[in-house]
């Protein structure tokens, strides 16, 4: 169950825009077999800014290791939401100069963890 905060993408993008973006993003994710995640698994936030650094942020939480979730494939996730994001800009004609993507596993024998449904 990763969550993906997406921060800097101008609060101009349209939301329909946003939702196509989220949806291919969340398809792209679910592509790579070793994560073993289905598209609705993958929960993303985006955070619009008004300021202008010019600088797309995505950080990827809550992804829970497991021994197929090496470095590999790791490095393999932040590149392909790069790819993704960078697209997105690309389209959507945006002044974006640098996308970082960073990845953080979790250990839920280790760390805090609940999933309740309601």
């Amino acid at each position: 169950m990763p969550i993906i905060h997406i921060t800097g993408l101008p609060h101009i993008v349209m939301v329909d825009d946003l939702e196509t973006f989220i949806a291919l993003l969340q398809e792209q994710i679910a592509r790579i077999k070793e994560l073993g995640i289905k598209p609705e698994d993958v929960s993303i936030n985006i955070l619009t800014s008004q300021n202008k650094t010019r600088d797309v942020q995505a950080i990827v939480e809550g992804l829970f290791k497991k021994p197929k979730r090496t470095h590999e494939v790791k490095q393999m996730l932040s590149k392909k939401i790069a790819a993704v994001i960078s697209k997105f800009i690309k389209q959507q004609k945006l002044d974006i100069k640098l996308i970082e993507v960073i990845v953080k596993t979790f250990d839920p024998k280790k760390d805090g963890f609940v999933a309740l449904k309601v």
